[in-house]
């Protein structure tokens, strides 16, 4: 399954912001070497009980520096409050491509 769509990515570190808001550090795995630019985005997978979902975060960080994204906390917000109280440092996290 090397060219599956799915990738890997180890949260390596994670800075408190703000109360409300963290940004997430992210060492994609499997040697996948993403090239992006900062603004741009990446949709996380997430498997609830039932189904998958997904959901798109900018990317915080310049291309020559580590991938991370800052997230705040939205008060109903299913995964912005996942990872805010819930994702912790050494966790995988699962990227669509």
């Amino acid at each position: 399954m090397q060219d599956s769509i799915i990738k890997k990515l180890q949260v390596i570190k994670i800075i408190a912001e703000t109360e409300d808001a963290k940004t997430f550090v992210l060492q994609p795995i499997d040697g996948w070497q993403p090239v992006y630019k900062a603004g741009q985005f990446i949709t996380l997978v997430f498997n609830t009980h039932h189904n998958e979902k997904r959901r798109s975060f900018s990317i915080s960080s310049a291309n020559d520096e580590p991938m991370a994204i800052t997230v705040k906390k939205v008060d109903n917000g299913e995964f912005s409050r996942l990872l805010n109280y819930k994702v912790k440092a050494d966790d995988v996290l699962y990227s669509s491509g």
